[in-house]
């Protein structure tokens, strides 16, 4: 059948649905084709990396030498790992900062071989550490200690017994 326009109306929404697929197609085609020519993205520029000697320094910088981790623990537990009478605590607190700092800063400044501002500063922090009239050993101040110093398989040897 065949109305006014002489044209069949199912046939011409069919045209439609082609002509509208095809141009579905023709876009969709000319999107993924720029998307493809499109130039590549920039790369931001490398930064430089920091020198071996720089990421060493800084690691030394942040530890103790073993020999100052072991006087440490040493001399804490000397003084304090025994109960001693009141009256002599000032003097062991005393003693201990004094042979802790001396030792630790020659350790520091000799054998490790830092300048003498870290030296007195490690030295310093660890008097304090080992003056306090407790041993420090089994507590978080020994656990970093033994970290700080390379000697952390000391306090897992010694846990294990």
């Amino acid at each position: 059948m065949k109305q006014d326009g002489g044209e069949n109306p199912g046939n011409e929404n069919g045209k439609q649905e082609i002509i509208e697929a095809e141009i579905i197609h023709r876009n969709t085609q000319a999107l993924v084709s720029n998307e493809t020519e499109m130039p590549p993205v920039p790369q931001p520029p490398e930064l430089p990396k920091a020198s071996r000697i720089d990421e060493e320094g800084l690691k030394r910088s942040l530890i103790l030498h073993p020999f100052s981790g072991i006087l440490i623990l040493f001399l804490d537990y000397s003084f304090f790992g025994l109960e001693l009478p009141v009256i002599t605590i000032p003097l062991a607190i005393l003693l201990s900062f004094i042979l802790c700092f001396a030792g630790v800063f020659l350790i520091q400044r000799y054998i490790d071989e830092e300048s003498t501002g870290k030296s007195v500063a490690k030295a310093f922090f660890s008097a304090v550490i080992t003056a306090i009239p407790t041993p420090v050993f089994g507590t978080i101040f020994g656990s970093i200690i033994l970290a700080v110093s390379g000697l952390n398989w000391l306090g897992k040897f010694i846990n294990k017994k």
